[in-house]
């Protein structure tokens, strides 16, 4: 059963990631401490220079030949699976307006439920419960996040821009009486973040928001029934298939139900696709992480 000591552990972890991200969002929104330019050094720090060391700690401390072969192909699978359902859903309904079409709603689905912060949030919080067996086990997620996953959906993310770019091209060259202005003339810088320490420039991003709910109660709601309902679903019906059991199952569930990773915000925001519904995803599953995990915890300890 869930001890207090354990309790005390998780909280330890996640209140300083809490602070921060409240003081970012009050610096910003009502203290206006920090100018834009001063946040944009602030994020470039963070981005190019804290966060790639994190990882690389991180990765080097990783031993290859020594990877669970089940762990892995569990993560691959849930990303299969989220993959094809998403599909599915989208194929059928997907929200009106917006950019990106049917592939762009995908993108988002898959950024929200299958991403979690596991670099930040799950390493501290669940080595403070399992010791060093789940820091071991939740370096091989990081290694399959930072080297595969993020790759690929930067790649998605590329594919839907271009989608996007040639439609707008085509659109426009069949407009005779259009109006040149419907040029799209985003610049587009290639983001290199590996993992998002910088759960500042999220809540500097929502605070420049006009509401807190950016996106709308109905998707924030959807955001979450994503995030901490069919993610950790999918990951649990994985490590069923590929029968993992003891503390590596408990682990591999727990990870899935992390709240949303910042990179996935940090694209959508490079390629302005729905960038207010992830970081509302960010922000909200910080907000709600602590009783969540301990909710998974508590079930899984029965």
């Amino acid at each position: 059963m869930i001890s207090w000591l354990d309790v005390y552990h998780v909280v330890s972890a996640t209140v300083p990631l809490y602070v921060s991200m409240i003081l970012g969002y009050l610096s910003a929104k009502h203290l206006q401490l920090f100018t834009p330019e001063q946040c944009a050094g602030i994020n470039k720090f963070v981005a190019k220079f804290c966060i790639p060391l994190l990882s690389f700690q991180i990765i080097s401390q990783n031993n290859p030949f020594k990877m669970n072969p089940k762990l892995i192909l569990s993560d691959i699978l849930q990303k299969l699976l989220a993959l094809v359902v998403l599909t599915v859903v989208v194929r059928f309904w997907h929200p009106t307006g917006g950019r990106g079409g049917r592939l762009g709603w995908v993108i988002i689905g898959l950024s929200i439920s299958v991403f979690p912060n596991t670099l930040i949030l799950g390493i501290p919080i669940l080595a403070a419960i399992y010791g060093d067996e789940a820091a071991s086990i939740l370096r091989q997620i990081v290694v399959m996040q930072s080297l595969i996953w993020y790759t690929i959906l930067l790649f998605l993310f590329e594919i839907n821009a271009a989608r996007a770019k040639t439609s707008s091209g085509s659109s426009t060259e069949h407009n005779t009486g259009g109006n040149d202005n419907e040029e799209v003339n985003r610049e587009e810088e290639e983001p290199k973040e590996e993992e998002e320490v910088a759960i500042v420039r999220t809540s500097l991003f929502m605070a420049s928001q006009r509401s807190f709910i950016a996106c709308g109660t109905k998707m924030a709601v959807i955001a979450m029934l994503l995030k901490f309902v069919l993610g950790p679903a999918l990951m649990i019906a994985s490590v069923f298939i590929m029968r993992l059991r003891n503390n590596l199952f408990k682990i591999a569930i727990l990870q899935a139900a992390l709240p949303q990773g910042v990179v996935p915000f940090v694209f959508a925001k490079e390629y302005n696709l729905h960038p207010e519904i992830v970081s509302t995803g960010v922000i909200f599953g910080m907000l709600i992480a602590l009783p969540t995990i301990l909710a998974y915890y508590f079930v899984l300890d029965i």
